[in-house]
This record gives structure tokens, sequence and C-alpha cells, in this order.
């Protein structure tokens, strides 16, 4: 299970000239290098065979844009993911913490790994010390255990994800 923060997004929402035609409400969307790195980050997961089932994502532009940039399939848009009206510098509600917690216990399809790619708030309400400093783009490596019960593996940057790419190409 693979939670992940949207790539980088400005702090602010675009003014109607800068927005990006798919973004109407002009919704804060990625930047130049949270653009490029949502799509390196589809290009390594490809290069690194990862196969990616279910992707559940926050409704926000920035979250969906990060799914589609990466080419890794439609996600299902889960209310639960979205940011709420304070941004980052609020509190995840308990529905959107409760809804995270539960779902990293879940175990993907057999032979894929499900990825939620949601906000710094929500990540960090439930796991707590072990999301802190979380990174745009940055995931969270979960194993599900039973019994409603989950283990962190760990944490990858777009950037380790591009390192291990380019190990596994060098090995062929």
């Amino acid at each position: 299970m693979l939670v992940m923060r949207h790539a980088r997004s400005p702090a602010t929402a675009p003014d109607a000239r800068r927005a990006n035609a798919d973004n109407p409400r002009h919704e804060r969307q990625l930047d130049e290098a949270g653009e490029a790195s949502a799509r390196e980050l589809g290009e390594a997961l490809r290069a690194l065979n990862v196969t990616i089932g279910p992707i559940y994502s926050s409704p926000t532009y920035r979250a969906l844009e990060t799914v589609r940039l990466a080419q890794l399939g439609t996600p299902r848009v889960v209310e639960q993911l979205a940011e709420n009206a304070r941004g980052m510098s609020g509190a995840a509600q308990r529905s959107e913490i409760d809804w995270l917690r539960r779902a990293v216990t879940r175990a993907p399809p057999a032979g894929s790994d499900a990825l939620i790619v949601t906000h710094t708030p929500n990540i960090v309400g439930a796991f707590d010390d072990r999301a802190a400093g979380i990174e745009p783009g940055e995931m969270m490596v979960f194993e599900p255990v039973g019994s409603g019960q989950t283990r962190l593996l760990g944490r990858i940057t777009v950037e380790e994800w591009r390192q291990l790419a380019r190990q596994a190409a060098s090995h062929r």
C-alpha cells in the first residue's frame, strides 16, 4: 500500500491566465518541478515493474494532476482524501484520518500495490510522527499485517525512485 503526498505545487492558486485549461475552478496546480517529478515518478515505477492496482485520489486538481502526469491509471476520487478548507495549516478531520488509517490495513489485489494520493494534513493526522516532514511526491510504503494492523516499511521520495530505476537499468 502506497500513500503519497501529491507532487509539488505553489501555496496559492493561479489567476485565470496562469491556470491550466483543464483547471476551470483555478485550484492550486502543480508547478513545473511538480509536473516533472510526477512524470519521472511514473517512469521510474514502470521501469521498476511496480504494478499499481487501485488508485484513490483526493478530488483536488493537484492530486488528480499528479496521477494523470505519472500515467499510473484512472483514480477513484475519494472525498475523505480532500484537504480541508484551512489547507496545510489546518488539521485533518476525523473522517479523513479514519479513512486513511483503515485504507492502509486492506491488502491490494495480489501482485499489485494500491496507491493513495492525498495531502500533508491527512497523512500526518493518520500516521503522526512517522509522516513528519513528508515531501511533495514522497510515498509511505505500508504492509497490511492482518487484524486491522499495518507496518510502515519505509518512505521513498521521487528522487529515490529514480535512483532505484537507474540502478535496475544498469544491472540488466
